[in-house]
């Protein structure tokens, strides 16, 4: 299986998660206002806004975020680095899948991540560390409390309180979004160092020594040193 850049798809993805951030900041105003005003006729005016504007922007946030996510996972075996647990195809069915939707998307976003950074490393003859996941963790735990608080929000008989869950449930979502944004990033940039590092292997030719998209990130590692890097060809996504 050939490695395919996702440079192309990042920015895609990048777009849409920007858009769906914006979108649920916006939700995070609606709903507080339609909750403040939930004994008046403005009130559902306000929370269906706020519905219409999330959910076209989660849908369109899917449509350009899942290309993405399923090229990223089927890299995985090019860079040659570990086991995969699923397909490419299943990686983005996990979505949709209930019961399933719990699990396998967190699955596959670490393998992606740890799978990402173990395949730069092991190009470079590095010894393999225990990176820090957290975008992936910040992303999927943020987006998972976001939908329990909207559910028990929908629940809820009060029309403050359910427009604060409902607030708090947008909040989390722009959390989400936004460490959904520094885990493409990271991951594109990382995929494309891994590709050329083992290009640079296979022809015996040095790897240009550059700056650590990892540390740049503030991604801590259990070991002090970390061996210099190639040059990032992802500059223009910063």
């Amino acid at each position: 299986m050939k490695f395919l850049s996702l440079q192309d798809r990042a920015v895609k993805a990048m777009k849409g998660l920007r858009l769906t951030l914006g979108a649920h900041a916006l939700g995070v105003v609606l709903h507080v206002l339609g909750g403040v005003v939930s004994a008046t006729a403005i009130a559902p005016a306000l929370l269906g806004l706020a519905g219409v504007v999330q959910g076209a922007s989660i849908l369109f946030c899917a449509a350009t975020f899942l290309p993405w996510w399923h090229r990223a996972y089927g890299n995985l075996g090019p860079l040659q680095w570990g086991t995969r647990r699923t397909s490419a195809g299943w990686a983005v069915g996990g979505f949709f899948v209930p019961l399933l939707n719990l699990v396998l998307p967190y699955q596959a976003g670490l393998e992606i991540w740890n799978g990402s950074v173990g395949a730069v490393r092991k190009a470079r003859q590095q010894e393999p560390e225990r990176w820090s996941a957290s975008p992936v963790n910040a992303w999927w735990y943020a987006w998972l409390g976001s939908a329990l608080l909207m559910m028990q929000g929908a629940r809820t008989q009060s029309g403050l309180f359910a427009g604060l869950m409902a607030a708090g449930a947008s909040a989390l979502a722009v959390v989400s979004a936004r460490h959904a944004l520094l885990l493409v990033e990271g991951v594109t940039e990382l995929q494309d160092l891994g590709a050329v590092a083992l290009t640079a292997r296979a022809q015996d030719r040095p790897v240009v020594p550059g700056r650590d998209p990892l540390r740049d990130r503030g991604v801590s590692a259990g070991t002090e040193a970390v061996a210099p890097t190639m040059a990032d060809p992802l500059a223009h996504l910063k």
